[in-house]
């Protein structure tokens, strides 16, 4: 049973706070009979699923995390070109978190929403991707040299990387 003076109030009836706090109490005391009212509001509702969001993404994480490292590290069959692949992976949290200190400190309007935390993952995701893609190429059998890995490979993966940033950004 949640409880909360709503946060939305319509202009037009000029209400005071308190008479909608005391309509919400009267109703949840003494509800019809057969019935069972709960007072909220589209606010209480999405800090509710916030907070479930982020309290299970940490142990969410944690196993993708695992599973993706472990996936990868088979793949790879060596931890140097494992490391390697995490490289724009690293760039890309480092990218985030500036962007939302950068957020922060410029005093913007930001914060993390549903959609803000369902992207993130897919955006890290594409960064996972670009390293896989390079180092693979980097170590297959033609052994390209770093301008040609860059100029074939990389430019692959910039724009892929750009476009999905761009798509996904957006939100």
């Amino acid at each position: 049973r949640v409880r909360l003076a709503s946060s939305w109030f319509p202009a037009r009836l000029d209400m005071p706070r308190e008479w909608y706090d005391s309509v919400a109490r009267e109703l949840e005391q003494n509800p019809p009979q057969g019935a069972t009212i709960r007072m909220t509001a589209p606010r209480m509702v999405g800090f509710e699923m916030k907070e479930s969001l982020l309290r299970d993404c940490t142990w969410i994480s944690v196993a993708v995390g695992i599973c993706v490292s472990a996936t990868m590290l088979i793949a790879f069959r060596s931890a140097l070109t494992f490391a390697l692949a995490l490289v724009p992976l690293l760039f890309a949290y480092l990218g985030m978190l500036g962007g939302v200190a950068l957020a922060t400190w410029m005093q913007w309007d930001f914060s993390l929403n549903f959609v803000n935390l369902i992207m993130f993952p897919l955006l890290l995701g594409s960064g996972i991707d670009a390293g896989i893609y390079m180092v693979h190429d980097a170590f297959s059998l033609r052994r390209p040299s770093i301008t040609e890995l860059m100029g074939d490979t990389g430019r692959s993966v910039l724009c892929c990387t750009l476009t999905t940033l761009v798509g996904f950004g957006s939100f």
